[in-house]
């Protein structure tokens, strides 16, 4: 979990936040899956794997390298959206 690299903060301020994010993509999942927006599925899970693929960038991102932010974004936007699934 990315609470190792928070240490400018105390931790009950992390933790507080964190579960706001948290509860915040899990509502946002149901919700969508309530409208009919997104497939039934596992919300903790799913939340897991979001973060998961954002968390991820703390560790393999350089400033310069191949791809920018706003191209980033972009695949793991689609990724979200259509996983592996082939065209």
């Amino acid at each position: 979990m990315e609470r190792h690299i928070l240490t400018t903060m105390e931790m009950p301020e992390v933790d507080q936040i964190l579960k706001r994010r948290d509860k915040l993509l899990a509502d946002t999942l149901k919700a969508g899956v309530d409208a009919g927006i997104f497939r039934p599925m596992d919300v903790r899970l799913t939340s897991l794997s979001v973060l998961g693929i954002c968390n991820s960038l703390l560790f393999w991102y350089r400033d310069g390298g191949r791809l920018g932010y706003a191209e980033i974004a972009s695949n793991f936007a689609d990724i979200m959206e259509d996983g592996l699934r082939a065209r």
